[in-house]
């Protein structure tokens, strides 16, 4: 088996290249994105001690190309989070450079950030020049509009609490600690899908109208 592989595919009228190989000097498997051969995204993962290369560098290989072709909405995990709605918009915008390969782009830059500024250096990857700050430009403007996602919980801890007993009653304390358990962050934004998962129609909508409101009073 070979220890670099090289892939094409392509999607419509795009083409990428997928191009996974063994670095023995950082001991860890690589992969390099490249779309009508500009260079995209780079992602990597060390090589565990029982590991045979060939076999970690071609498994890795296609665990990259089928989270690029699955097109699938990314999963927050990770410090750093941002609301669905918010994930969409960042979609809709880096869609025109990125292709199929959006969805999987952001998960990756996600799953490495700590804060909006380092979510978008990840997010620009290999990307340079112009269309490297043209992106930087949009994605600051989308990500600095969006407030939701700065809300801190800790200084709303008795108003929330108030509105959770509106809809669970006695249940709104242990709702709330369980939720914060399954939390990623302290956004508020995470924090009211999560609890407003619990319910559905309109008290699902009406959950999560309250609770937004208290947007303005952090």
């Amino acid at each position: 088996m070979a220890t670099s592989i090289n892939e094409d595919i392509t999607i419509g009228r795009t083409k990428f290249h997928v191009q996974t190989e063994f670095y023995r000097s950082s001991g860890k498997v690589v992969s390099n994105i490249f779309k009508d051969g500009i260079a995209l995204k780079r992602v990597e993962r060390s090589l565990d001690e029982d590991e045979e290369i060939e076999e970690a560098v071609q498994k890795f290989h296609r665990e990259v190309v089928q989270k690029l072709l699955s097109g699938a909405k990314p999963k927050k995990k990770g410090k750093f989070s941002l609301p669905e709605e918010l994930i969409d918009e960042v979609i809709k915008v880096i869609s025109p450079y990125f292709g199929i390969a959006s969805a999987f782009i952001i998960e990756e830059a996600i799953s490495s950030a700590s804060s909006k500024e380092s979510f978008i250096n990840e997010l620009l990857g290999e990307l340079s020049g112009k269309e490297r700050e043209e992106l930087s430009e949009k994605l600051k403007r989308l990500l600095t509009e969006d407030k939701t996602e700065e809300v801190s919980i800790d200084n709303l801890k008795e108003e929330i609490l108030s509105i959770l007993g509106e809809f669970f009653g006695i249940m709104a304390v242990s709702i709330f600690e369980e939720t914060l358990e399954e939390l990623n962050s302290n956004s508020l934004e995470e924090f009211i899908e999560k609890v407003s998962s619990q319910l559905e129609g309109k008290e699902r909508e009406g959950l999560k109208e309250r609770l937004r409101s208290l947007s303005s009073k952090s």
